[in-house]
């Protein structure tokens, strides 16, 4: 089996107290785009909306625990939320993760070395 890794970008600037950050990540011929708008709320806590081109427009919040980013979000105008754990280790990120259409998994992501 051949392992395909893949290419990603993130582009992040600050307009006030906004965090901008818009990224794609492509796996083979498959690419992903969100780009999210991040407002402070707290020190450890931040509210996102993210425009996903395939799933619509995602809100949510990411809370902050050192090295460890938890998000859950909504998908406005449907029943589809889910939730992302993003964890650092040195200059590494591993990713778990979750979307949901009412009760029933969709779509789940796990890169944990």
């Amino acid at each position: 089996m051949r392992y395909l890794a893949p290419r990603e970008q993130s582009l992040i600037s600050i307009r006030g107290t906004e965090i901008i950050n818009e990224s794609w990540v492509q796996l083979g011929e498959v690419r992903r785009t969100n780009n999210y708008r991040i407002t402070p709320v707290s020190e450890m806590e931040f509210n996102s909306e993210s425009l996903n081109p395939e799933l619509g427009k995602q809100i949510g919040v990411f809370n902050i625990d050192r090295s460890t980013i938890f998000s859950k979000f909504r998908i406005e105008g449907s029943f589809m939320d889910g939730y992302e754990i993003i964890h650092r280790e040195g200059d590494v990120c591993y990713a778990q993760g979750a979307l949901y259409d009412r009760d029933t998994l969709k779509h789940m992501v796990c890169d944990n070395a």
